[in-house]
């Protein structure tokens, strides 16, 4: 491999690492503003009948845009994710990648254990392409990764 080569290849593995930063951060902001909504949610059960009645439409309208931008974040997440072929790892959340694969599937009522002794019904096989999958998944809950930081 030549210096310049070389060269291409760290700039290129410094680029993924920086993309991969990006997602940790968004993330880690997806985690912040889910805790936020949940805790909202509880603050609102502890709060009395006549300020539950003043504050519902202004609440209702937070949760809305709340919901949005998590909704956004999540499409911008995974729309990273998948541009990287790869899981990436937040503070308290995942962005879980699978690489997309082949799917093959029989009638096997009529064809299991024929196709092995009979292969002129390899046509009959179907073939079907999975695209790449990628979840978000709660990795550490907001309290522990306090706690694990120090409480800061």
């Amino acid at each position: 491999m030549s210096e310049v080569e070389g060269l291409y290849e760290i700039a290129a593995v410094e680029q993924q690492d920086a993309a991969a930063k990006g997602v940790e951060r968004l993330l880690d902001d997806y985690a912040l503003l889910r805790y936020r909504v949940e805790n909202d949610e509880e603050r609102n059960r502890l709060d009395d009948e006549v300020q539950r009645a003043m504050k519902a439409l202004e609440q209702y309208d937070l949760k809305v845009g709340h919901v949005k931008a998590m909704d956004d974040m999540e499409s911008k997440i995974q729309k990273a994710v998948a541009a990287l072929g790869r899981s990436v790892r937040g503070l308290t959340w995942s962005a879980l990648y699978r690489k997309p694969y082949t799917r093959v599937s029989w009638n096997t009522k009529a064809l299991d254990g024929y196709a092995a002794a009979h292969p002129e019904i390899l046509p009959f096989r179907k073939e079907t392409g999975v695209g790449a999958n990628i979840r978000l998944v709660i990795t550490a809950s907001l309290d522990e990764t306090e706690e694990a930081q120090g409480g800061e």
